[in-house]
């Protein structure tokens, strides 16, 4: 849907805003309202092993999306999402 909507620029929008972040590696970051967990994932990437993503969202089903999302894509820095 957001490819869709956002005509493909979601993609580059998500990439943008992890850089605006200026997380690094071994940082703590927290992901509000993460919804299924795509700038959870970039963000995981971004601080690697040492690090830690927090993703939080108040829509249950949406976490497990994330959730979900996280066992199918398997990298070993998404095990650093809580």
């Amino acid at each position: 849907l957001n490819d869709v909507l956002s005509l493909g620029q979601h993609r580059t929008w998500k990439r943008i805003c992890v850089s605006w972040s200026r997380a690094r590696r071994g940082d703590r970051v927290l992901d509000l309202c993460c919804g299924s967990g795509d700038l959870a994932f970039l963000l995981s990437q971004k601080v690697g092993l040492d690090g830690q993503v927090m993703a939080v969202d108040f829509s249950s089903q949406q976490l497990q999306t994330a959730a979900s999302r996280q066992d199918q894509r398997w990298k070993p820095c998404y095990k650093n999402i809580k």
